[in-house]
Order: C-alpha cells, then structure tokens, then sequence
C-alpha cells in the first residue's frame, strides 16, 4: 500500500518498503496544457512527444560511454512525418531561473546547437498563445539548421548550415501567413472554451498560479492602497473594477480609507506566491 502527501504536484511517498514508487503523473498541469496546444498548432504532418531523454534522439560521434550529458530530459520533442527531430520545447516556470537549473539548460541548449536541433522556450509566466506559439513553431522550423560547436574537438562555434532545407525556404515563409490566418479563423471556435479551461485546470497547478493571470506589481498595489486606497485606485490596478467603485461611492464615510489602507499593508506584507493567487494575478 502506498500513500501520497503533498501539496499541487508534490507528492512524497509513504514508507512501503519498496525501492521504486510510480510517479503520480507523467507531466505537470502546465505541461498538459502546453501539450494540448502543441499538438493543435504543429503543422500537419509533424508529431510531438512529451519528456524526451537527449539520448534518445542525440548521438555522440566519439562513441565513447560516457554520455552522461545526454541523460537530460525536454519536455517535447517535435519531429516530421518521418519521427526525424526538428524542434525541441522547453516548458520554464519560475525554478529555472536558479543558479543550478540555469546551468543546467545552459547545457541542454549547447548540445541541441552542437546536434543542429533548435530551441523553443517557453516561459509560464508569459501565458498560453497560441497565435504566438504558432508562429514561433512555423519560424524555427523553416528556419535553415544551424550548428554551433561547443564541445572540444575542432574549432569552436564553427557554424555549418544545412544547404539543403534553404530550397524550400523561400516558399514557406511565403505560406507561414497564409497558414497563421486559416488557424486563426480555427481557434475562433476554440479560444473561449480553451481560456476557461486553461483557468480551471491551471488552480491546482504552479501553485495555484494561473499564467493568464494579468501580469501586475505587488508594490505599485500595495502603495497604491495605502495611498489612494479612500477611492479604491488599488482595486481598478487589480482589475477588481466593481470592488472600485464601491470603494468611490463610500469614500465621503472615510471607511475605504481606512481598509485601503490596510490592505495595501496587507499586500506588501503577503509573500509573492500568496499575493499572486489572492488577487489573481502574476507578479512580473
């Protein structure tokens, strides 16, 4: 029997005297959700595989057994029709800005130039869009391959480019807005029920933090209510625009004053998580 304890996606297991526990879920929340919309704004044609290991789909030419540096994980890996690697997307949240996990993607990032495979990352923080993530995706894979050496052997950044797929590049540039306008008029019919999705789905995940959340400043709230909270200028910041106007209509009995106030004391003091979801906003 085994036991689950944890808060969001963090679970720690129970003694149960075995060595090796399933996980709970394959991908975090957030990863879901990104999935979801890779596969809609993909090309035709093209696959996209969640938590790919480097050595999965990167060979080293030394053939030594030391690979050590290819036992890292994307989160997804976009191929052709024939599973050949053309994109690999990284999922970032706020973990990744750590001294350690920087270092970490630094290295991922060298050998995906070193094999000739481009990067797309994209940041939590900066919410799901999907026009822009579309046209990012079509961008990088019309884009001619790149290889930039970094590992010792030759001359350093050494760039070679793939002649080959420069053929074609002319005229997919000339169908990437073409493409970009008939998905536009796709996602007319899904971008309501996808942003209530997002929002639900999004409340047990980074903390409860949702990134379509606007994006506001928990100092600017927090002076502005202590400042101008009497007339509930805080309140229209945070977008809660109804609880404004209360505030305006009662600011001649000197009480929103006083809760401005308070609040704004309130928010200042609130650590940056528990900001975020009270209000339900993003800090930047």
């Amino acid at each position: 029997m085994k036991m689950y304890f944890g808060y969001g996606n963090s679970y720690y297991y129970q003694n149960s005297g075995f060595l090796y526990e399933s996980k709970n879920m394959l991908m975090s929340k957030s990863e879901q959700m990104f999935y979801e919309v890779l596969k809609e704004t993909v090309p035709q044609g093209f696959y996209v595989f969640p938590q790919m290991n480097l050595a999965a789909f990167i060979e080293k030419t030394d053939h030594s057994r030391y690979r050590n540096e290819l036992f890292r994980n994307i989160d997804f890996l976009i191929t052709d029709g024939y599973y050949v690697p053309k994109l690999a997307v990284e999922i970032n949240d706020r973990t990744h800005l750590t001294p350690k996990r920087k270092e970490r993607d630094r290295k991922v990032q060298n050998i995906l130039e070193e094999a000739g495979i481009p990067l797309l990352t994209l940041w939590v923080r900066d919410g799901i869009d999907r026009q822009r993530i579309f046209v990012q995706i079509e961008e990088l894979l019309i884009r001619p391959v790149q290889r930039v050496k970094h590992s010792s052997q030759g001359n350093n950044f050494q760039q070679q480019i793939d002649i080959s797929q420069q053929s074609n590049l002319q005229n997919r540039q000339q169908n990437i807005y073409q493409n970009f306008n008939t998905y536009q008029q796709q996602q007319q019919f899904l971008s309501q029920n996808h942003a209530e999705k997002v929002d639900t789905q999004f409340q047990n995940d980074n903390k409860g933090i949702n990134p379509l959340w606007p994006i506001k400043s928990k100092i600017v709230a927090g002076l502005l209510g202590i400042f101008l909270g009497g007339i509930g200028i805080h309140k229209f910041y945070l977008g809660k625009t109804g609880i404004g106007m209360i505030y305006i209509l009662f600011s001649w009995t000197l009480i929103p004053m006083i809760v401005g106030f308070i609040e704004g004391i309130f928010y200042l003091c609130l650590s940056d998580d528990d900001f975020q979801i009270f209000n339900s906003v993003r800090l930047h």
